[in-house]
Formats: structure tokens, C-alpha cells, sequence
């Protein structure tokens, strides 16, 4: 439900002049034009960068998995994903794996984007497999490093 501010020092639902998508100030008689954290935004909307706006979709930019209505920010890819895209060889990059940006996919065969296979022995293969050449590595099966799929 939306609040609005009366001016007379409360805000109320139904009342003459919406806020949102912020919320009144503290005493309830003036509606705030930027905001320092979420608690300042009415509804589902979030502050970033003192804005309050709604939830980043997937695709978008972000530095907070709080900004993204997925609640994924991808620290590697710095974009709103689908889901936790925490393979090797995964990213949420439409140039990376010639899919969706912001939909987790496998990168596209061949390529190594983030350098994460250096060491191994091929780059990334089509179902997103691929490793670092240490025997530690979760994708490997033993020395020497043979990948598997994840």
C-alpha cells in the first residue's frame, strides 16, 4: 500500500500527494527525494545510488546482489544473472557465451574469457567443463588434471 503524506505531521494511505516511490521523512509531514538506504523507499523499491527505484532485472549492471530482483548480482560478470553462476567455465555474458546477458550459460566452446583454464590442458568445452591444471581443482579427477563436468 502506498503512504502519502498529509502535511499535517502523518502520512496516510488515500491522502492528497503520493510519495513513492520514497517514503514521508521521519515526522511524516514531507516526502523524501533521495534516500540513503532502502528504508527510505516505499514498496518493493530499493536505494542505489540514492535513488529509490525498483529491483534491477536480470541483464542490468550491479555491485550488490541486494539490487537485483533475482537477488544475483555475478561478482565475476558485475550484471543481475538467473542463478548463482559459479562455474569455471560459466558466465552470464551475452559475449562470453553468445546467449542471453544475465542468463547463466556455458561459455562458448574453445573460448577461455576469464582466463580461468590457462594452465589446463584446452580451453572451456561446450557444456561448460573445464579446469585449472591442479589436481585440487574441484573440476579435475586427479593428477594428471583431466576435466569433468560440473
Amino acid at each position: 500500500m502506498q503512504r502519502f503524506c498529509d502535511g499535517s505531521g502523518t502520512c496516510q494511505p488515500g491522502a492528497t500527494s503520493s510519495c513513492s516511490p520514497y517514503a514521508c521523512d521521519q515526522n511524516g509531514t514531507v516526502c523524501l527525494t533521495s534516500c540513503t538506504g532502502t528504508s527510505d523507499c516505499e514498496g518493493t523499491n530499493i536505494c542505489i545510488s540514492t535513488v529509490c527505484q525498483p529491483p534491477l532485472p536480470d541483464g542490468d549492471p550491479c555491485t550488490t546482489d541486494a539490487h537485483c530482483n533475482s537477488g544475483i548480482c555475478q561478482d565475476d560478470d558485475g550484471v543481475c544473472c538467473n542463478v548463482d553462476c559459479l562455474g569455471q567455465c560459466e558466465s552470464c555474458l551475452t559475449g562470453d557465451t553468445g546467449g542471453t546477458t544475465g542468463t547463466c550459460a556455458a561459455v562458448t566452446a574453445g573460448t577461455d574469457p576469464a582466463v580461468e583454464c590457462a594452465a589446463a590442458t584446452g580451453p572451456c568445452g561446450p557444456d561448460g567443463t573445464g579446469c585449472n591444471g591442479s589436481p585440487t581443482d574441484p573440476h579435475c579427477n586427479g593428477a594428471p588434471c583431466d576435466c569433468d563436468e560440473q
